[in-house]
């Protein structure tokens, strides 16, 4: 049997696991620190007051070298590159639904419209 999802059913999944990483990632909780903060240029960390990291953003400034995997990685900037707890926890309850929803994500609370999520572990 052929199960289609209505694009009314994409957005009620879409919200529940936009939800579930608002919950997970407090933004009352958590601190940006951006390449002014860390000195560090084309990179951001999103940490805890506890200084656990959550996740880097890689823009294109971080690749200064221009080597094939250098010129890659500027196309697919900015990068997202997600803790592996959090990554782990996200895969098993979302498999890669969650990819999207954290992208708007982002953007809604960081203004960062992410390119690429690295799904590696």
């Amino acid at each position: 049997m052929e199960y289609k999802i209505t694009n009314r059913q994409h957005l009620v999944i879409f919200n529940k696991v936009y939800d579930y990483i608002e919950d997970m990632i407090d933004t009352d909780q958590v601190y940006l620190q951006t390449e002014e903060d860390t000195g560090e240029e084309g990179i951001w960390i999103l940490m805890t007051h506890d200084y656990d990291s959550i996740f880097f953003i890689y823009f294109r400034e971080y690749w200064a070298d221009y080597t094939e995997e250098g010129k890659k990685r500027i196309s697919e900037s900015p990068i997202l590159v997600l803790e592996d707890d959090y990554k782990r926890e996200l895969n098993g309850l979302f498999g890669k639904i969650w990819i999207e929803p954290m992208k708007t994500f982002v953007k809604r609370n960081f203004g960062v419209d992410i390119k690429t999520i690295d799904l590696e572990d």
